[in-house]
């Protein structure tokens, strides 16, 4: 299943660290629940407080790769560069899984 170990990592291990975790959790429920455009929206809303978690990065290409936008989920997954090493190994995952998915053999094995 494309990515299901990236939203283990998701909906498992997440605690708040951003300033509106209230949001960032109401994406990861939106995610478990199916509405991958409302959870998407959130996790955006949540990238863009005064301290983004990097987790909403995640949560926002998981819910892209949910409604099948590779491309996008991959953008997503870019942009977590800084963090704590389990939220840059799950973006490392995600953006391997998605090189792979979209026929980038070279870059899907450099992650």
């Amino acid at each position: 299943m494309l990515g299901a170990s990236v939203v283990g990592l998701v909906l498992g291990f997440y605690k708040p660290r951003s300033a509106d975790p209230k949001l960032l959790q109401e994406a990861r429920r939106s995610l478990r629940a199916g509405d991958f455009a409302r959870a998407e929206s959130l996790a955006l809303a949540a990238s863009k407080g005064s301290t983004p978690d990097p987790w909403a990065w995640i949560v926002a290409g998981e819910a892209a790769v949910k409604t099948g936008r590779l491309k996008d989920a991959l953008a997503y997954y870019e942009h977590v560069t800084v963090g704590p090493s389990d939220v840059r190994a799950a973006a490392a995952h995600g953006r391997g899984e998605m090189n792979l998915q979209l026929g980038d053999w070279i870059r899907a094995q450099s992650e």
